[in-house]
């Protein structure tokens, strides 16, 4: 779901919007399906990411990357791809409770109020954070400092570092 500053604009770019834009043989989108999909996040503030079987999903870097505002249900959603989101992220998404979201008496009704709730000057904080860091999630095809690339290469670096530099002693 994504859903744009105007509150009756809320797209639906999701599994079970429109099963005929699938490719009967393979399961798999369209092409077209998939451009909509994306254009829906770029054009997006907010874009819903509730976990699935596992916490982490890719249209989590998909929205970052398109500048889309990702909305997280599970607190273990936070700890994804530590190297690549990093503090960071903390500026950069909103977390509301799935369990206060899903007992709610109207769920949409409450995500919307929670959405509409965040002032102007941390909504534009939180887009200038995405702008400024999602290079790091990108794998780049030119040389560019801070991809995701380099990003993993630093963090493969630091983590087989030793944690204190070695004393070189003098040779007697």
């Amino acid at each position: 779901v994504a859903c744009d500053a105007s509150p009756r604009d809320c797209v639906t770019a999701g599994a079970d919007r429109d099963r005929a834009r699938q490719d009967p043989e393979t399961n798999e989108w369209t092409a077209s399906a998939r451009l909509d999909a994306t254009l829906a996040m770029r054009n997006a503030t907010f874009c819903l990411e509730p976990p699935g079987l596992t916490p982490g999903r890719a249209s989590i870097l998909t929205a970052l990357l398109l500048g889309c505002i990702p909305v997280f249900f599970a607190p273990e959603q936070d700890a994804l791809w530590p190297l690549h989101l990093g503090a960071w992220l903390d500026d950069a998404r909103l977390y509301l409770d799935a369990d206060r979201v899903l007992a709610a008496a109207d769920p949409a009704a409450f995500l919307d109020r929670a959405l509409r709730a965040l002032p102007a000057d941390r909504l534009r904080r939180m887009q200038a954070a995405i702008r400024r860091h999602a290079p790091r999630l990108q794998y780049a095809l030119d040389d560019m400092p801070d991809d995701a690339l380099e990003v993993l290469l630093r963090g493969l670096r630091d983590a087989a570092a030793p944690p204190h530099p070695r004393r070189l002693l003098p040779f007697r």
